[in-house]
Parts: C-alpha cells; sequence; structure tokens
C-alpha cells in the first residue's frame, strides 16, 4: 500500500515528519511505501504534476489540515484543496486531521475549504494540536489502527508479531522434538535450510543406490521370472550372489534405515516449512509493489494461517 501525505509544508514540517515516522512504524518499510514531497526526486515536469501523478499512484490519503491555505491556483484552489478534490475524484480513501483551532486561527480560505469540503460525514477526520505532536502521533495511530482493524495482513505486525510469539513459544516447549519455525526477516536462513536438505538427499541417493543394485536383481527376477525357474538352484544362486553384494555395501545398508525411517521425513517437514515460509515472505512483498487488494489481504492471511499450522502441529522431528 502506498500513503499520500497532503499538507502544507514549512507550517506542518515537524507535524509531516512525525505523520511519517508513524506510518514507517506501521508498515516497517516492508508492506507499503509513503509518498511525501520530502522523497519526491527532480523532475522537469512541475510540483503540482508531480503531487497529483504520486496521489494518484497511492492507495490511501492523509491529509493534515492547520491554518495556512497555502499556494493558490488560478481557479483560487490551493495545492491541499486540489490533492483533495483530486482524491475523491480518483476515490481514494481520506484520513484528515484538522488542527483544533482553525476557527480562530486559520486562515479565511482555508476555514472555507476545510469546513466545505474536509469536515464532512463522509471523511473520516480527528482533531490536533498543533504545538503537541505526540497528541498528533496518537491520534493517527489510533486511527489507522481503526481503519485496519479488520483488515489483517495488510499491517507487516498483524503477520510477524504473532509468527514471533509462536516461535519463541517452540523454542521453549522441550517435550517434543520439533523443527524451530523461521521468523521475521528470517529468508536466508530459509534459503539455507532448502540447500542442505537438497546436499544431504544428493548424499543419501548415493548410498541408496548402492543397496538397490545389490538387490535389485533377485527382486527382478523373483517379481517377473519366478515362474521360469525349472528348480531351486537357479533361485539359490542369486540369492547367494545378493548376500554377497549386500556384505559390500552393508554400512550404506545399516546407514539407509536411519535414512529412510528418520532422515527423509524429517528432511521433507523442513524443506515444507521453508518453502511455505518463503512463500509468505514473498507474498507479503507484493504489497509493496502491487495495490492493495481483498484478494492479496485473503491470500496472505491464507498463508500465514498454513505456516503457523505447520509449525505448531506438522514439523514434529522423527527421533
Amino acid at each position: 500500500m502506498k500513503f499520500f501525505i497532503s499538507s502544507t509544508f514549512s507550517d506542518l514540517k515537524n507535524i509531516r515528519q512525525v505523520a511519517i515516522n508513524t506510518i514507517e512504524s506501521l508498515i516497517n518499510g516492508v508492506t507499503g511505501q509513503i509518498a511525501a514531497m520530502e522523497y519526491f526526486a527532480a523532475s522537469p515536469e512541475d510540483s503540482k504534476s508531480v503531487c497529483l501523478e504520486e496521489l494518484r499512484r497511492s492507495d490511501i490519503v492523509i491529509g493534515i489540515y492547520a491554518n495556512r491555505f497555502g499556494w493558490t491556483s488560478d481557479d483560487g484552489r490551493s495545492m491541499t484543496e486540489i490533492e483533495f478534490d483530486e482524491a475523491k475524484v480518483q476515490g481514494k480513501p481520506i484520513l484528515a486531521f484538522v488542527e483544533n483551532h482553525i476557527d480562530d486561527n486559520a486562515e479565511e480560505q482555508q476555514k472555507r475549504f476545510l469546513h466545505e469540503k474536509v469536515l464532512q460525514p463522509d471523511i473520516t477526520c480527528a482533531k490536533f494540536d498543533l504545538d503537541k505532536p505526540e497528541d498528533f502521533a496518537k491520534r493517527l495511530n489510533d486511527t489507522l489502527k481503526e481503519y485496519f482493524k479488520d483488515l489483517e495482513g495488510y499491517s507487516y505486525h498483524s503477520v510477524w508479531d504473532e509468527i514471533n510469539e509462536m516461535k519463541a513459544k517452540i523454542e521453549k516447549d522441550d517435550e517434543l522434538p520439533r523443527m524451530i519455525p523461521f521468523g521475521e526477516n528470517e529468508e536466508s536462513l530459509a534459503f539455507q535450510e532448502i540447500v542442505e536438505c537438497a546436499q544431504a538427499l544428493d548424499a543419501v541417493t548415493i548410498d541408496l543406490s548402492k543397496v538397490n543394485d545389490a538387490v535389485y536383481d533377485l527382486a527382478y527376477d523373483l517379481y517377473y521370472n519366478k515362474q521360469e525357474y525349472d528348480d531351486l538352484v537357479d533361485i539359490e544362486a542369486e540369492k547367494e550372489q545378493t548376500l554377497i553384494n549386500i556384505d559390500e555395501c552393508k554400512e550404506s545398508a545399516i546407514r539407509n534405515w536411519e535414512t529412510i525411517c528418520l532422515g527423509l521425513p524429517n528432511m521433507s517437514t523442513r524443506i515444507l516449512l521453508a518453502v511455505n515460509y518463503l512463500r509468505l515472505c514473498w507474498v507479503q512483498r507484493k504489497l509493496v509493489t502491487e495495490p492493495w487488494t481483498e484478494e492479496l489481504r485473503e491470500e496472505i492471511v491464507k498463508l500465514k494461517a498454513d505456516y503457523m499450522d505447520q509449525a505448531e502441529n506438522k514439523s514434529y522431528l522423527m527421533d
């Protein structure tokens, strides 16, 4: 999701920074981006065009309004009013924050804009004190939490806080052996887990091939050609040779019991857990590059639930 911050600049510089910090704490730099003039790159286009283009690419508008009306266009609207109107045209949700004392201190054009357009029943609006940035931060945080309360999956913390808590609980649980799940920012560990399991499986393949070769001929003949034997002499000879073959690879055969009964199930569990973790990470990153949709949110919620179910109930290790 992309957040667009709309306000005058010089009089609200500190409040804008508080807004940026608060939103970044929500998205954690992973599940969203912020569009604010502080971040705009140099462009041959005029600032108005740049702002409106950034607004159109955003998913939600954070409007911060105090006493100044700001720069005025030929039609008498300020830049913040133009941005407000464009957000309405584009159907963007607007979360508005209006300074408490505008009726006493705001410029007349600003009063007109706020009362005619912003302070309306269809606009989510909260009040704040200009000289209390901590008050604004709390109101913005509370408003965002309220806005996203039914949208699990959008917030970075709604995904990882519960997973991190589950991981810590499993790490303390010594009753049954099971895999420690991957938590926040552990993609490299998950990749390493897959690589180690693949290398182990490659080594196992060599041992399994040796044992298979030792018994294959007799097994094949007993399964397909038993009726063709005239007597038991040929079968007994085949058995004797098989015993010789097995004796030559007995160490591999002994190792394979543990591998087949314990190692392979454990490696499969480890690989599946790592893959499901990486799928969750990959889909969540789509929140940065794609518009937020209900389908994307539901996909994240489902992947999170599946991963947690596997980690809690299906990651026990054979011991």
